[in-house]
């Protein structure tokens, strides 16, 4: 009996330390201010590169051709669904990034407005392409400290 006093503590105390290392947080990872900074600078700065390249080869496709209505519509939506998927791999580097201590709501924010503006994009193109598709969610970048993420 006097065994059976000691083992169920010891049960308890297993199991409370293996409930801490199980399961997820609802907070983000932590990273410092400067490390977002410039691990964001970059993904949004790839992001524009994958945009800019995305409308170069769009604009070589159809360089010299004389289209149809349709075919321009085509070729529009072509782009805007390019720029989408890039801002959708976008926010999902973001989100494995982690956010620095206090800046929570504003990231959170920032994502959102982007995963909106692709989804507006997405639903009327021409309102990506009149530029303001992005123009809250670029604000909301530059409240954390981000400045390559204008001009998708």
């Amino acid at each position: 009996m006097d065994s059976v006093k000691w083992v169920i503590p010891l049960v308890v105390a297993v199991l409370g330390l293996y409930g801490l290392g199980c399961g997820g947080s609802d907070e983000a990872t932590a990273i410092s201010k400067s490390d977002f900074i410039s691990k964001g600078n970059k993904i949004c700065a790839e992001t524009v590169a994958d945009q800019t390249a995305a409308y170069e080869r769009i604009g070589k496709e159809v360089a010299g051709k004389e289209l149809t209505p349709d075919e321009s519509r085509a070729k529009e939506h072509e782009f805007v669904e390019a720029v989408a998927d890039t801002v959708d791999t976008m926010i999902d580097e973001f989100e494995e990034l982690g956010v620095p201590t206090g800046k929570q709501e504003t990231v959170d924010k920032m994502l959102s407005e982007y995963g909106q503006g692709a989804e507006e994009a997405r639903e009327s193109p021409q309102l990506f392409l009149s530029g303001k598709a992005f123009s809250e969610a670029d604000q909301q970048a530059k409240a954390v400290g981000l400045n390559k993420c204008e001009g998708m």
